[in-house]
């Protein structure tokens, strides 16, 4: 017999039998499908930290102006600044930082920061960003007139 009748007869085979058509579909796939899960895992996680980062700005906005914090003069800035910071990282985490923004003769704003990279688990959003992604929540405090 030939090289060449044993070639096509192989090839005849080959192409006649279909077990393992699924397997192969299958490992063509489960990948695509495992990286949008984990994509939508990320972002679901990102937008939860998001979030929880907005409503620690907007309770620390609160406490600032029921007095929790004293009474807020040039001379207190650095002092109250210092403790919003360590209200922020012991309720969200160390990667969040507070700092209470002299608005001199406009109203005072209180600035949240938090580095991408610590909001999400697998960090799709920071990797595509640049060296120092950061994302901000702001709250500007409205001075009444006495």
């Amino acid at each position: 017999m030939s090289a060449v009748v044993t070639l096509r007869r192989l090839a005849a085979r080959f192409v006649a039998e279909e077990r393992g058509t699924a397997t192969v579909e299958l490992v063509v796939w489960i990948p695509f499908f495992m990286l949008m899960l984990f994509v939508i895992i990320d972002a679901s996680t990102f937008y939860w930290r998001y979030t929880a980062m907005w409503d620690m700005t907007r309770d620390l906005a609160r406490d600032i102006s029921i007095g929790r914090y004293g009474i807020i003069g040039t001379e207190t800035y650095t002092a109250v600044t210092a403790s919003l910071n360590a209200d922020v990282q012991q309720r969200l985490g160390g990667a969040f930082t507070a700092q209470l923004i002299d608005g001199g003769s406009f109203d005072p704003g209180l600035l949240v920061t938090a580095d991408v990279r610590a909001m999400s688990i697998f960090n799709f959003f920071g990797t595509f960003l640049s060296d120092d992604p950061t994302v901000a929540t702001y709250v500007r405090l409205h001075k009444e007139p006495f």
